[in-house]
């Protein structure tokens, strides 16, 4: 006789679901070399650390810009940093820490300080080693040679002497890649060095000293090669003569060529305290424009431009709409980075953080791309809003304190003037000053350094930077012609 069950029995004593009590990502640490693949595998386990199979699983990567990892768990690594990535099943997470390391160079951007120098005189290579999307190596080891050392020879940091005259080919190599640089060595006609300037200054301005020149028979000697130093630590001067003092004192500014020297003291007094006009409340942000597509809608940044709206989108794309019925926006064009990726490797992921625009050039700050510069109408370089045209790149150097962990990131734009302020990571504290009256050669020239934290906001009045960060405002006097460190100079 077959004995029939009640239902209810029957589910009492069917097995319960097993629940997941903690995921194991393997492996749970490892080191990627950007550009490369790695498939991470997934095991959910219950509380006696059996096997829980067939659930689902979320990937996700935390940090976007150094690595991505798709459905399947395969993690694509793309710059230098650290990548955390996190399989979730049933609300329970697992985590994998992985070590993103640099491409490798391929190509070195490098120059000579001085391309022309005389028999008896110095000029530095400067080198910086990039990956094949830009990004900066400041880790990289060179190696320099000279294709005639009867003209000029180098050491292993870099500085070339002039051994006789003529032009010297010296070739900097870093692992396989290499590149070149010409220098041209000059018989010295100098005799005699002056130095025309100032004998006083003020903390934080920039002097401009000049060098005249006379031969032996005291004849006027014309743009001569020259190289420029000063004493102590506490003050810095450019190859173009250009002096700035971070702390008060009497400092020799010398001038070179060959074995020729001139010698000019300046004393430096301390910096008056810049007059503060105007509120420090921060301009209200411009909004998105109803009516965008809503993949817009949460745009990081928006620009508006009389009747044209600049915004990003999250793939990295700049959108231009026009804005005659603000009801209903249409779109005229754009503009993307292009990225390099290689077979089953998928593009570069590229966030705009910040755009902004003025005299017909967009501003765009790219996180660790650096900036790019844009032509959107009258800009001078053939653009529109509707086919933007790339003017300029740049990929500022990490500071020398910079980890994987907190690279230098391009995060908020502000021009002002002839000069652009570049917010160049959270972690860092840090804002670029970079010059732009040439927007095809954009150059840093001084920076900003604060407390890790911000900077969040960027916004200028008159004479005043304010610079809103970790809900602090602090103002900065941005008066004159600026180099250096301004934090260091009072301003």
């Amino acid at each position: 006789m077959r004995l029939l069950l009640p239902a209810t029995l029957l589910l009492l004593t069917a097995p319960a679901a097993a629940q997941v009590a903690r995921v194991e990502v393997q492996p749970d640490r490892a080191t990627l070399i950007a550009g490369n693949q790695l498939q991470l595998r997934v095991v959910a386990r219950d509380a006696s650390g059996r096997e829980v199979p067939g659930r689902r699983v979320r990937w996700e990567a935390a940090s976007a810009d150094a690595a991505v990892v798709d459905s399947t768990g395969v993690v694509t690594g793309f710059r230098e940093g650290v990548a955390r990535i996190t399989a979730t099943i049933d609300g329970v997470p697992g985590i994998a820490e992985l070590a993103i390391e640099p491409k490798s160079a391929a190509r070195i951007d490098v120059f000579a300080e001085h391309p022309t120098i005389v028999v008896g005189g110095n000029t530095l290579l400067r080198g910086v080693a990039r990956t094949d999307d830009g990004a900066p190596l400041p880790r990289a080891v060179f190696t320099f040679r000279s294709s005639d050392d009867r003209v000029a020879t180098v050491d292993p940091s870099g500085v070339v002497t002039g051994r006789g005259e003529g032009s010297a080919i010296f070739a900097v190599q870093t692992g396989a890649v290499r590149s070149e640089v010409r220098v041209q060595v000059a018989t010295n006609r100098v005799a005699r060095l002056m130095v025309n300037g100032p004998v006083q200054g003020q903390v934080g301005d920039v002097v401009h000293f000049r060098a005249s020149a006379e031969d032996r028979r005291n004849l006027p000697v014309t743009n001569p090669p020259v190289r420029w130093t000063v004493s102590g630590e506490g003050a810095d001067i450019g190859s173009d003569g250009g002096f700035v003092a971070e702390r008060p004192g009497t400092y020799l500014v010398t001038v070179v060529a060959g074995n020729v020297a001139g010698v000019h003291a300046i004393r430096v007094t301390p910096r008056e305290a810049p007059p503060r006009a105007g509120a420090v409340t921060p301009p209200q942000r411009a909004a998105v424009p109803a009516g965008v597509p809503p993949s817009l809608r949460g745009a990081r940044s928006v620009w508006i431009e009389d009747t044209l709206a600049y915004i990003p989108d999250s793939a990295g794309a700049l959108r231009v709409f026009s804005l005659g019925n603000p009801a209903m926006p249409r779109e005229l064009g754009g503009w993307q980075m292009v990225s390099t990726a290689g077979p089953g490797v998928p593009p570069t992921p590229r966030t705009i953080h910040d755009v902004m625009v003025k005299d017909g050039l967009a501003y765009l700050a790219f996180g660790r791309d650096g900036l790019a510069v844009l032509d959107v109408g009258q800009g001078g370089h053939g653009g529109s809003p509707a086919i933007p045209r790339l003017v300029s790149l740049l990929v500022p150097l990490p500071p020398a304190d910079a980890t994987p962990e907190t690279p230098s990131i391009a995060r908020a734009v502000l021009r002002h003037g002839r000069y652009l302020y570049l917010a160049a990571g959270a972690a860092t504290g840090r804002v670029l000053v970079v010059e732009v009256t040439n927007p095809q050669q954009p150059d840093v020239v001084a920076e900003i350094r604060l407390p890790a934290g911000g900077p969040a906001r960027l916004w200028a009045a008159g004479d005043t930077l304010y610079i809103e960060a970790g809900g602090t405002v602090r103002a900065v006097d941005v008066r004159g012609e600026l180099r250096g460190d301004l934090v260091g100079q009072g301003r």
